[in-house]
């Protein structure tokens, strides 16, 4: 049992923003008790991966700080693809989770020198 996505595809746009296309395996290890008859991916999750893939594409640079307008608004479940939308502006990171033309989840994590 893995802990990340799998990266399926990913496209820069500039030096500051990158998109990724990524599957969630339905074997991953936060899925254990979260929830045990519909498994969703924790919020947590979704901003640990935020932060992890976009610390190795994007110039992310600081202390975490803060989370600031962080919504979940729809369910990501075992299995889905789903787009990750990052883009760098210094001090803050900005992600969205889009499936199918829905956003999921969306907001920025802030960090200070």
């Amino acid at each position: 049992m893995g802990s990340q996505p799998l990266v399926l595809a990913e496209s820069a746009d500039g030096e500051a923003a990158v998109r990724l296309r990524l599957r969630v395996p339905s074997t991953l290890m936060q899925f254990e008790g979260h929830f045990p008859d519909s498994p969703i991916l924790p919020g947590v999750t979704q901003v640990d991966w935020a932060v992890r893939l976009a610390s190795a594409r994007l110039p992310v640079s600081g202390h975490f700080s803060a989370l600031a307008g962080i919504k979940f608004m729809h369910v990501i479940a075992p299995g889905a693809e789903v787009d990750l939308d990052l883009h760098w502006t210094p001090g803050a990171l900005g992600f969205r989770y889009t499936h199918a033309e829905r956003v999921c989840s969306q907001g920025r994590v802030l960090f200070r020198p």
